[in-house]
Parts: C-alpha cells; sequence; structure tokens
C-alpha cells in the first residue's frame, strides 16, 4: 500500500534587497548560485521575487555568500 505524504516546513522571509546585493557583489548569476548551494534556479528566482524559504535553503545560501543564515532575513518581524 503506497500513502502520499506531505510535509510541511516552516517559512522564513528573505530579506531580498540584502540576497540580491550579495549575490551581485559576487558576481554570481542566480542560476550560478544555485549551483554552488545546490538548490534549483527556479527557487533563488521565487526567493528574490518575494517569496520565502525553508530554513535548510536559506542556510545553503547563506553558505555559499559567506554570511550567517540570520544575516539573509527580513528584519522587523
Amino acid at each position: 500500500m503506497l500513502y502520499n505524504i506531505r510535509v510541511e516546513f516552516p517559512t522564513v522571509e528573505v530579506d531580498v534587497d540584502k540576497l540580491q546585493e550579495l549575490r551581485i557583489n559576487r558576481g554570481l548569476s542566480q542560476r550560478r548560485l544555485a549551483d554552488l548551494a545546490g538548490v534549483s534556479n527556479t527557487s533563488v528566482w521565487k526567493i528574490e521575487q518575494g517569496g520565502g524559504t525553508n530554513p535548510a535553503t536559506l542556510k545553503k545560501l547563506a553558505d555559499v555568500l559567506g554570511v550567517l543564515p540570520t544575516d539573509l532575513l527580513k528584519k522587523g518581524r
């Protein structure tokens, strides 16, 4: 018997301006950042369009950009 189980992960809000600034300052395209972080380029695009992400993805992006995940969080929440 097969079960279709969907697991929901918490979503965090990303400081889009900070993410884009760090990515561009390091000379990375969205695709290259995604490749280095091991996530899809669609994920990076969605995040930069204002979509949230899960903490694991945020950590991967922060590691590539050389910052702490908390540095990428939207302030004021």
